[in-house]
């Protein structure tokens, strides 16, 4: 029953343009992000001010995930909103009655989406970040192992970062609501606080427990700890790695749980 169900999840994906058409924006984000480190690389030695930006390979590949962990949020929150709005739960249900299934079979096609969308970024990053940082004078580290080490924990917490929002998606119900609630939480509440957290030490300790700290954390480099803001590598990367476990169990728990098992209109 569980294969059907991954089955039916996975053309459900594939039907629809959303899957291309983020993993696009997942390309074009990183790869502005990457540019735009790289860039600044290059102009350190022009301007002075610039070299007091602590930027190498690994800040500009882990901007992957400070630029774009939230297209599989939002690959997820689709991918559960998307039958409350289109109203397919109702045959989905007759069809496989045991609900838990119907949602356990959205984790994984998220966490494959998650790491298609960590490949992309990656592509892009060491595309047009690396010859930039040759340019520069710097050094790729492609051949370093803790780079490779590196990459494994991008794919790994974006892959997370899609079950999160299979949770999201299913709490929330509401497509515009949910999209909404990512974006501003992820590009505005979420900065907000950890930029307030670097001017107020008493908030700092909390701040590190945040979804977005805590992935730069297990990423282990970022925009942010570029920046040197709060938050950014202020965790252990395997005590940050369970803090998103947990954020992953607590929202998708509380979806099937709460919303997931209701009545369906």
């Amino acid at each position: 029953m569980f294969a059907a169900s991954f089955k039916s999840e996975t053309r459900k994906i594939f039907t629809l343009k959303t899957w291309w058409i983020l993993g696009l924006v997942m390309f074009l984000l990183t790869a502005l992000s990457a540019g735009t480190y790289g860039l600044l690389a290059m102009l350190s030695d022009q301007i002075p001010e610039l070299a007091m930006i602590p930027i190498d390979a690994l800040t500009i590949y882990g901007s992957i995930t400070s630029a774009g962990y939230v297209i599989p949020l939002l690959s997820g929150a689709l991918a559960t909103t998307n039958e409350y709005r289109h109203r397919t739960l109702t045959p989905t249900f007759l069809a496989t009655p045991k609900r838990g299934i119907v949602f356990s079979a959205k984790l994984p096609t998220q966490l494959l989406l998650g790491i298609f969308y960590g490949l992309l970024g990656l592509a892009a990053a060491v595309g047009l970040g690396a010859p930039l940082l040759l340019a520069a004078g710097y050094e790729t580290a492609l051949s370093d192992p803790s780079t490779w080490w590196l990459f494994l924990r991008i794919i790994a917490v974006l892959a997370i970062w899609g079950a999160i929002g299979v949770g999201l998606g299913a709490l929330v119900k509401n497509q515009t609501v949910a999209i909404v609630i990512a974006l501003v939480f992820t590009q505005f509440v979420e900065p907000i606080i950890r930029t307030i957290g670097a001017a107020f030490e008493w908030v700092s300790e909390a701040v590190k427990y945040l979804p977005g700290a805590a992935t730069d954390a297990f990423v282990g480099a970022s925009a942010y700890s570029a920046l040197g803001e709060v938050g950014s590598t202020g965790l252990e990367w395997w005590i940050a790695g369970l803090v998103l476990l947990a954020y992953t169990v607590l929202v998708c728990a509380l979806g099937s749980q709460i919303s997931w098992k209701k009545d369906v209109s």
